[in-house]
């Protein structure tokens, strides 16, 4: 084989238009690539460039075509669009419409995805613009419908004596330490966690700032650096609107009158400005332009969703003048953190079979509720202006329990001190229940209870009474929904068949009394399926009232009133 490397002298075979070989000596002729074009496609646009060989075959030209990228006007189906598009693509066997779908999705926003491409798979990649409890905007990709991810930012839970190091979703602690907002006219003395009880002071700041001249802030307030100083500020600062109303430039503005306030996020506006953002009015009893006394702050509608910048919309904290409401949104954003992980604690725990659930990782929870961030901020400040935690997840964690310790009891030798701990679990469950108006929990907690305990009522008469009176009570609830009254209604017919089992088998001790021809003959039941005896021969000869729900029970002559009937369960109360 030759090695020649020197340019091809050759012909190629196929070649009609006396071109040379473009390869070197060595190598294989080949087809033809010397370019013939311009050239007229099928489509009747131009092509530059086309080799001589893909010129002389039609299949060549045909995939020229379709890759021609003139642009031509052409109208979609299925979608209906007219759109301009390569005229390779307006004349391919699936030519793809190229406008935006533009459907309207579950979540709100319109689909991105390029119409020939959605293919009805229709996903939204929009950046999700919703605010979490924390205050932090979710920066996710859309995920709705359904709540945002647990927020990954750094938490921005501080105060002057720490600053939480734990990514915002994890729970953190409230401060007990005593509050640092004083100044000469007032004075606050419950822990830093709690909502502030003094009354903002409207004085101008009498220090001075590491520059030597005086402060521009509020009384009370951390003093800002020199940078914020109207003396011997830059252009920038002076020049930057700090009033609301008059959009006054802060060289103008009298400190004296209406200071400023520096928020962490370092934008700043004066003390009326923000006073009116933020409807300080809502916690503080106003008396001309003087704050006389504080006023509620659960049961009148003071928003607790965290407060934020007018300008950029990053968290307000660490501003002394509004913590009696920075204060309180951050407490109850702390507590829905902690019973946040308690939760999914629970879950895992509540997914488990009751006798396999560990007895100290629920009590281990159990004081974690009870000793959450509204807790420890309620027992050190004996302040009633805290709000009470959530009891949902109190309820669950002792149901939970009164489950597992009646699951454990079963063939245990501690058997009676576990069936008494799972009343008592149940207990408590019912009576957070009832004293947050949860009727739907206290019901279902009760249902528990009955079925949990059924089987240890025959020898514990108080506890068959207690468990009767459990379902009763859901019975009477006439708001709940239909499984829960269902669940009742079965479990009270279970302890009402055991407790005409113990009578019949009572009865059938009687010596030398066969009721006329065997006890089955004697048992009847109510229209509503309530059973009743008949003495003597078992034949109707009068009639009365069911004891349980009234209607007409007997009859005459031996036949019974419309409606009732034998007791079809006189057999499974024999047995049971």
């Amino acid at each position: 084989k030759s090695m020649c490397v020197e340019p091809c002298k050759r012909k190629p075979p196929e070649c009609t238009r006396n071109h040379l070989c473009e390869k070197l000596c060595k190598e294989e002729c080949g087809p033809c690539t010397q370019n013939v074009g311009p050239m007229t496609l099928p489509c009747g646009h131009l092509t530059q460039w086309i080799s001589c060989h893909d010129a002389r075959n039609e299949q060549s030209i045909q995939k020229f075509a379709h890759k021609c990228r003139e642009q031509t006007e052409y109208t979609f189906t299925p979608c209906g669009h007219r759109a301009t598009t390569d005229c390779g693509n307006a004349n391919g066997a699936n030519p793809q419409c190229p406008e935006l779908c533009g459907k309207l999705l579950e979540c709100g926003h319109p689909c991105q995805k390029r119409c020939g491409s959605c293919e009805e798979n229709h996903d939204c990649h929009q950046i999700c613009e919703r605010k979490i409890f924390c205050g932090h905007l979710c920066g996710s990709k859309c995920h709705l419908p359904g709540g945002c991810p647990p927020c990954q930012r750094k938490c921005e839970a501080v105060c002057e004596h720490s600053r939480c190091p734990k990514k915002c979703c994890d729970p953190c602690a409230s401060c007990v330490d005593t509050c640092d907002w004083n100044c000469d006219h007032h004075k606050c003395d419950l822990p830093c966690g709690a909502p502030c009880a003094r009354l903002p002071c409207n004085m101008r700041c009498s220090l001075k700032l590491s520059c030597g001249h005086r402060c521009p802030s509020v009384c009370g307030e951390i003093c800002p650096s020199k940078q914020f100083c109207q003396e011997c500020a830059s252009n920038g600062v002076k020049e930057t609107v700090v009033d609301f109303i008059s959009f006054g430039a802060y060289s103008e503005q009298d400190l004296d009158a209406d200071p400023i306030l520096v928020l962490p996020c370092k934008h700043f506006f004066s003390m009326s400005s923000l006073d009116g953002h933020l409807c300080l009015n809502q916690v503080y009893q106003v008396h001309g332009d003087r704050f006389i006394a504080p006023l509620p702050l659960l049961g009148n509608d003071v928003s607790e969703k965290s407060k934020e910048c007018p300008t950029c919309r990053v968290n307000i904290h660490s501003v002394r003048r509004y913590s009696r409401m920075t204060k309180l949104a951050t407490l109850r954003a702390l507590e829905r953190k902690h019973m946040m992980k308690i939760d999914e604690s629970l879950q895992g725990l509540a997914n488990r079979d009751p006798a396999k659930r560990p007895l100290a990782a629920l009590k281990n929870l159990l004081k974690m509720i009870r000793f959450g961030p509204m807790k420890q901020i309620s027992d050190a400040s004996g302040s009633s202006e805290v709000p009470t935690p959530p009891s949902a997840p109190s309820i669950k964690c002792l149901h939970l329990l009164g489950e597992a310790y009646g699951a454990k009891a079963i063939g245990n030798d501690k058997e009676a001190e576990y069936v008494n701990k799972s009343a008592d679990s149940f207990r408590e469950a019912i009576s957070v229940a009832d004293k947050s108006k949860s009727i739907r929990s206290g019901a279902i907690v009760r249902n528990s209870m009955a079925r949990v305990l059924m089987r240890w009522k025959d020898n514990n008469p108080s506890l068959r009474s207690e468990l009767a009176d459990q379902i009763q009570w859901v019975l009477k609830q006439g708001i709940l929904s239909n499984d829960v009254i269902e669940e009742s209604k079965l479990l009270a017919q279970e302890l009402e068949k055991n407790d005409i089992s113990d009578v019949i088998k009572a009865m059938n001790t009687i010596s030398g009394y066969d009721y006329g021809g065997g006890s089955d003959s004697h048992w009847f039941e109510c229209p509503n399926g309530h059973p009743y005896f008949i003495g003597e021969c078992g034949g109707a000869m009068q009639s009365s009232r069911c004891i349980e729900c009234g209607a007409t029970v007997g009859g005459s002559s031996h036949q019974l009133t419309t409606g009732n009937r034998r007791w079809g369960g006189f057999a499974d109360a024999m047995n049971s």
